[in-house]
């Protein structure tokens, strides 16, 4: 129920052609402490006041020139078809036949002049309070619906989920028993060549069983808050160094060049040393399981561009000051002018793109039917309007809004240095309709060179999840049948000014020892 203070606040409007009748009833309502009241002389301009006002009751005459009640309440109906109106008709006719009429009309009561003043407050704080209730009870209904409709959505996705993981379980321990019991059945008959192929076989799925368990762990904790993130200043450089090294005799093995193109000797960063060295690892397996000839390329370089945005406007004003706070932020904008090449540059470069702005100025239906086209593709992608509802001839949405909008829906911090990280092969590469799904969880690029590269799905969806954790991301380009590059993009620790202590130990002038020794004086 509500209080008696809250039902006083609630907004009241009142419709007479009799200016007396509106001062009256004003009067008696401020007396029994409504404090929200607005009126009108003119029937014409109800529907006008209505839908500025949305009064939770209206005090509405019939009797009256040029627009009756009746017709009142009936052009509200057709301009307001879904809002409940909590009307009450205050009217000198009566008899039987014009209340049911007015009731029929959809006043939900029916007061006769002169008028009674208890009669009246009574009546409006009891539709007030019916009002109120049955208000919250619908709000309520539409949250409730609205929640079982996001359980229905969680429950098809446990239940696909729970679906593909029962699969791609099922299939290395198939593949693992069959083996296993051919062996065991059939072992005198088998060759020495043959039994060391299927112990192979059965060795490889257990690897790929393993694996699939320990990522699907690590995506639980991940998407479940529970897994720990260490954060350490670590050399980017020396890391992509040491896992070129490691990686080298395989790509020999296989007959694959392993190339490192660094001019950085040093490229600090703030993560996690042993999930760093996952993403990078996960990475070059990927080259290597899908390259068969020519070999990989490795580079890193500094890249101070950590965003990349897709602006869709053909307006010069839009397009001049959407590029500049853009630049301010160290991001790139690509911007296209016609809504056909938005998605056929997102076919293109999938997760390359961070964000998309749609400048409404032109059209906003235009707007509307790209945005419905992108998520259909790429649901994840953040997209914003400016200008909406605005004529071309509009200013432009403040500066500040703008990057408070870029910086919030990209998730990444705006830095003056950031370093990349790219791995080329020459191998099967991408198709374009598979470009924007590699980093699902659970997708494999499904080609005839590929399907016999069996992994888990599930490895480069963490190494997107652990990168957007610390700040980076990491995306992918590729031409079918030519090659594929992964982009790794992280942020550059951003050193301070050197304490005292730290310039008296780089000198020599003192020990770690003695400066803590020194301190715990202090």
């Amino acid at each position: 129920m509500l209080q008696e203070t809250d039902i006083k606040q609630c907004p009241i409007l009142i419709v007479d052609d009799e200016p007396a009748n509106v001062a009256l009833l004003t009067r008696i309502l401020q007396r029994a402490g409504y404090t929200k009241i607005s009126s009108t002389t003119a029937p014409t301009q109800a529907t006008k006041l209505y839908g500025e006002l949305q009064p939770d009751l209206l005090l509405l005459d019939l009797n009256m020139p040029k627009m009756d009640g009746f017709a009142v309440m009936q052009a509200l109906q057709s301009q307001f078809p879904d809002k409940d109106h909590n009307i009450i008709v205050v009217t000198a006719l009566d008899g039987r036949s014009v209340r049911r009429e007015a009731l029929e009309a959809g006043a939900k009561d029916f007061i006769t002049k002169p008028i009674d003043r208890t009669e009246l407050i009574v009546r409006i704080r009891n539709h007030l309070q019916t009002h109120a209730l049955y208000s919250h009870l619908e709000q309520q209904n539409t949250e409730l619906a609205k929640a079982n409709e996001s359980l229905e959505v969680l429950n098809q996705s446990m239940s696909d989920l729970v679906s593909i993981v029962s699969h791609e379980l099922r299939t290395p321990l198939t593949a693992i028993k069959s083996f296993a019991e051919i062996l065991r059945e059939d072992h005198d008959n088998l060759k020495k060549d043959e039994r060391n192929h299927f112990l192979s076989i059965i060795d490889n799925e257990s690897d790929r069983l393993s694996r699939l368990i320990s990522d699907l762990l690590d995506l639980q904790k991940i998407e479940s808050g529970k897994m720990h993130w260490a954060t350490e200043k670590i050399d980017l450089a020396q890391v992509t160094r040491d896992t070129v090294e490691f990686f080298s005799p395989s790509y020999a093995n296989k007959g694959l060049s392993l190339e490192l193109d660094m001019s950085l000797d040093e490229a600090m960063v703030i993560t996690d040393p042993d999930k760093l060295r996952q993403v990078i690892t996960n990475l070059f397996s990927n080259a290597l399981k899908f390259t068969d000839q020519g070999g990989v390329t490795v580079q890193l370089t500094q890249n101070d561009q950590w965003a990349k945005i897709l602006l869709l406007s053909n307006n010069e004003t839009a397009i001049k000051h959407t590029v500049e706070t853009a630049q301010s932020l160290n991001a790139q904008v690509i911007t296209l002018s016609e809504p056909n090449q938005v998605i056929e540059h997102l076919n293109q470069t999938g997760e390359q793109v961070d964000l998309l702005i749609i400048d409404n100025q032109t059209s906003y239906s235009t707007g509307a039917g790209v945005i419905e086209q992108v998520w259909d593709q790429l649901p994840a992608l953040p997209v914003i309007t400016i200008n909406d509802g605005q004529p071309a001839a509009a200013g432009t949405p403040p500066k500040d809004h703008l990057i408070s909008q870029i910086t919030e829906l990209v998730c990444l911090p705006p830095t003056h240095t950031m370093y990349e990280l790219s791995i080329s092969d020459t191998g099967h590469g991408i198709p374009r309709e598979q470009l924007s799904k590699v980093f699902e969880r659970f997708h494999q690029v499904d080609t005839s060179q590929t399907r016999e590269q069996r992994g888990t799905g599930l490895g480069l969806t963490i190494c997107q999840q652990i990168v957007h954790h610390y700040h980076g991301k990491v995306w992918v380009e590729s031409e079918y049948g030519k090659g594929s590059t992964f982009h790794l993009l992280l942020p550059a620790v951003q050193e301070g000014k050197k304490r005292l202590g730290e310039i008296l130990i780089e000198k020599g002038l003192v020990t770690q020892q003695q400066l803590t020794d020194a301190l715990k004086d202090q």
